[in-house]
């Protein structure tokens, strides 16, 4: 392997294994002998790096057989239009739920107006093009099922792990050979260096930590989050044992302030705003994102409270 492909390398026994881009907005690029599979889009304007950044490693012109999303949210989706241009034969891969989620004008709205806000702030020499926008070109592609594996050749083979709490389209992706899990944003995403696991459920509380103990069953020696950090054997342990403490921690929380402060769901943000994302230094999401995070982890808890 030459030195330039090296810098792509998580370790050096993870041959078969590259990072795109950068911690913050990685993409994971598997190689098989026969196929190779790309693990999420990122944000637009990360595009034109993977796009670099793939062709350094598979040769000019040779992309992706598979681009597999881990789910449907803006900086996971975000560089298909522009990917899809240089490497037009890839083949999209997801949950069916994620297809209904892209099938509406709506969704993609949503996906184009938050991808033009940070290509706007991340982008200042303005290298993407109006249709890096345009997400009606990302079509209905393969839907994938739970325990469904994807053989890339040399007995390379990814597992599909249905990983839902997060959003109800969340999928893992088990490189076996590698005992290597690439979990979008399922499990949680640390910020800091002393482990905090910052609380993903969306969709639905109970899903998220069945997800995450279903995960664990893997006994993965190597987890590929969807940002900020890649968690290595000797940390594995404390990291799904703080995934499930600090999940649980936060559900109480806004359960306290629901109770004492009302269903106003703003106020409630608000509250938690100020008391965890203001005072981060290490790993903080952009702000736009984090409250519309947090909005449907209280409007989520809230609905569960009214039903008890």
């Amino acid at each position: 392997m030459s030195e330039a492909l090296k810098k792509y390398l998580l370790r050096p026994d993870l041959r078969d294994l590259f990072m795109l881009g950068n911690l913050v907005l990685p993409a994971y690029l598997v190689v098989g002998s026969e196929k190779t599979a790309l693990i999420d889009a990122g944000m637009t304007y990360m595009a034109p790096r993977y796009v670099e950044d793939i062709e350094n490693i598979t040769g000019i012109g040779k992309g992706p057989d598979y681009l597999l999303y881990t789910h449907s949210h803006f900086d996971h989706i975000g560089g298909t239009p522009h990917l899809l241009k240089s490497f037009p034969d890839m083949e999209i891969c997801g949950h069916k739920y994620l297809f209904e989620v892209l099938g509406r004008e709506k969704s993609r709205g949503s996906i184009e107006d938050l991808n033009r806000k940070m290509s706007g702030r991340f982008d200042p020499e303005n290298v993407l093009k109006e249709d890096d926008f345009d997400f009606s070109v990302i079509r209905p592609g393969r839907a994938l099922g739970d325990g469904e594996v994807i053989a890339l050749g040399g007995g390379i083979t990814i597992e599909v792990i249905h990983t839902p709490g997060h959003t109800n389209d969340s999928m893992s992706y088990f490189i076996d050979h590698l005992k290597a899990v690439a979990t979008g944003e399922a499990l949680g995403i640390p910020h800091g260096s002393d482990l905090y696991v910052a609380p993903e459920f969306l969709s639905s509380y109970d899903d998220y930590i069945e997800s995450i103990e279903k995960v664990r069953k893997k006994r993965p020696e190597i987890i590929l989050l969807g940002h900020q950090m890649i968690i290595q054997k000797g940390e594995i342990d404390r990291f799904f044992d703080n995934a499930v403490k600090h999940s649980s921690e936060l559900k109480e929380k806004i359960k306290r302030y629901i109770q004492g402060m009302g269903p106003d769901v703003e106020s409630v943000v608000e509250t938690i705003k100020e008391e965890e994302y203001i005072p981060l230094r290490e790993g903080k999401q952009p702000e736009e994102a984090y409250l519309l995070n947090l909005r449907a982890q209280v409007r989520l808890i809230a609905r569960e409270l009214s039903r008890d």
